[in-house]
């Protein structure tokens, strides 16, 4: 007869609850706001597409 393996103690331990994360306050969202400022704004060279008429 065979000698039966050991469980793994892991397997059997459920993963921890996931805890949701605490809301952002007003302070740390304007903060982001400000480090993300340049992001947010479109480009002021777009180039203009198609063709044109009369050349």
């Amino acid at each position: 007869m065979s000698t039966p393996k050991p469980e793994n103690p892991k397997a059997q331990t459920p993963p921890p609850a996931a805890t949701p994360a605490p809301e952002p306050t007003e302070e740390e969202i304007d903060e982001t706001l400000e480090d993300s400022f340049p992001a947010s704004d479109p480009p002021s060279f777009t180039p203009v597409t198609g063709v044109r008429e009369g050349e």
